[in-house]
């Protein structure tokens, strides 16, 4: 599979490998100047990895959906899935089912909160993956509901990290959580 047209047959990891600026480990921005052959990969001007469809040059994946599909990176494969994406613009967001697999974009220029719900609440199934991106320029602090712990590398906190950086968080018991991603303290 071709990626890009100067990286033509190169290995999906040593690829990402070799990109260093990235939201999204391994993936670059996309590039006017680069062409992209069928299945390339860019982010878009909004931070979201895309997929070409045909070959070009020239286009922003950002608003076309005629030659870019949004992809995901998982375990050295781009897949073609197509992830929910729910962007909140207010100061306090509470998950729900449906953000399940998704993306929650918080987009605000105020400090803003997501909050994990307890298994009361929302019954998200043991393996659920929630990912949060700060898309705003106001600070998103990872909140966790009543009864619910959230397990955090030592060396971070709550708070993500920066603008358009994001932190996933996978349910691994009744009310427990881990996280990781671009967070700070």
């Amino acid at each position: 599979m071709t990626y890009v047209s100067d990286r033509a047959g190169a290995n999906i990891d040593s690829l990402l490998d070799d990109m260093e600026e990235a939201t999204i480990e391994g993936v670059n921005f996309w590039d006017a100047s680069i062409t992209y052959t069928v299945d390339g990969i860019a982010k878009g001007s909004d931070g979201i990895v895309y997929k070409a469809l045909i070959s070009q040059a020239g286009n922003d994946p950002v608003g076309d959906p005629t030659n870019w599909q949004q992809a995901f990176y998982d375990a050295g494969n781009i897949n073609e899935a197509v992830i929910g994406i729910n962007n909140q613009t207010g100061t306090a967001y509470i998950g729900i089912l449906n953000d399940a697999g998704g993306l929650i974009t918080m987009d605000n220029a105020a400090a803003n909160t997501f909050t994990v719900p307890a298994n009361s609440s929302v019954a998200y199934p043991i393996g659920t993956v929630l990912t949060i991106r700060q898309k705003g320029v106001g600070q998103t602090t990872i909140v966790a509901g009543g009864g619910v712990t959230i397990s955090v590398p030592a060396s971070k906190g709550l708070l993500i990290s920066e603008q358009h950086e994001w932190a996933s968080i996978v349910k691994e018991g009744t009310d427990a959580w881990a996280i990781a991603g671009g967070l700070t303290s």
